[in-house]
C-alpha cells in the first residue's frame, strides 16, 4: 500500500512537470487525456507471474488484476477492513488539517501570489493528491479483489471533480461532502435510481452558476467557526469581572 501510494506521487509529479503552464478546465482536461491514455494502455499490458502454488497473478489486459485475495488469505472480516479503512481515511485527513496549518500548507492555499515559487507548489500539491488517490486505489482493489482498466473510465474523473465543485473548494471536509451526497445520496438511494447521473451533472451545473466555490468552501467554514466561537460560554475566568 505504501510503495502504490508512492507510485502514485511520483506519478502526479511526473503529469504535473508537462502541464504547468496551464489552468482551470485546460489543466482538468489535460489529466483526464492523461488518465485515459493510461487505462487504455493498461488494456493492452500483460504480465503474469507464475506464483509457488502454480497459479497466475499480474495485470492481463482488459482481464485486469485478479486475485488479490490478501484480506481472504488472513480472514479479515468486512467489518475490521471497514474499520482500517475508516482510519486510513482519518489519517488522511488529519494529516491534511496538519499541513493546512503550517507554512507550506499556506503557501500552497496562496499560490498564485507574489514571491512565491507556484510551480514547485504545484509539482508537490499534484504529487500529494496522486499519493492520496493511489493509496484509495489500494483499498479499493483489495476490497473488491480485482481491478481492470474499465473502472477507470473518464467519468471517474470528472465524479472526482464534481465532488470538490459541490462539496466545497479548498477545504478538507468540502470533496469528502461532495462524495457522500453522490454516493451516499443519490447512488444509494433508490428514490435517484436510474437517474443519478442526471441529478449529479444537474446539480454542478447549479453550482457552477450560483455556487461555483461549493457548500463547504473556505468562506463557509470561517462562518462557521465563527459563529462557533460565538456560542461558546464565556470563560469562568472571564466572567469574573473585577468590582
Amino acid at each position: 500500500m505504501l510503495l502504490g501510494a508512492a507510485t502514485g506521487g511520483l506519478g502526479g509529479a511526473l503529469v504535473a512537470l508537462p502541464t504547468l503552464r496551464l489552468s482551470g478546465l485546460h489543466y482538468a482536461v489535460a489529466t483526464l487525456a492523461f488518465a485515459e491514455l493510461l487505462r487504455l494502455g493498461l488494456a493492452a499490458w500483460h504480465f503474469q507471474v507464475r506464483e509457488a502454488d502454480g497459479t497466475w497473478v499480474g495485470p492481463a489486459g482488459v482481464d485486469g488484476f485478479r486475485d488479490i485475495r490478501w484480506l481472504l488469505e488472513h480472514q479479515v472480516t468486512p467489518e475490521q477492513y471497514l474499520v482500517f479503512a475508516a482510519s486510513a481515511l482519518l489519517l488522511v485527513l488529519a494529516g491534511l488539517v496538519a499541513l493546512g496549518r503550517t507554512r507550506l500548507g499556506m503557501a500552497l492555499q496562496a499560490v498564485g501570489a507574489g514571491g512565491l515559487p507556484v510551480h514547485r507548489l504545484r509539482v508537490l500539491a499534484a504529487a500529494l493528491a496522486g499519493a492520496v488517490a493511489a493509496l484509495g486505489g489500494g483499498l479499493y482493489a483489495h476490497r473488491v479483489t480485482f481491478i481492470d482498466p474499465a473502472v477507470f473510465d473518464p467519468m471517474l474523473g470528472v465524479h472526482a471533480v464534481g465532488y470538490a465543485l459541490i462539496g466545497g473548494l479548498a477545504t478538507v471536509a468540502g470533496p469528502l461532502l461532495g462524495a457522500s451526497i453522490d454516493l451516499g445520496l443519490l447512488e444509494a438511494s433508490r428514490l435517484f435510481e436510474g437517474w443519478r447521473m442526471v441529478v449529479f451533472g444537474g446539480l454542478v451545473a447549479l453550482f457552477l452558476r450560483w455556487r461555483p466555490r461549493g457548500l463547504l468552501d473556505e468562506a463557509a467554514v470561517a462562518r462557521l467557526a465563527a459563529g462557533w466561537r460565538r456560542r461558546r460560554p464565556p470563560d469562568a475566568a472571564a466572567a469574573v469581572r473585577p468590582a
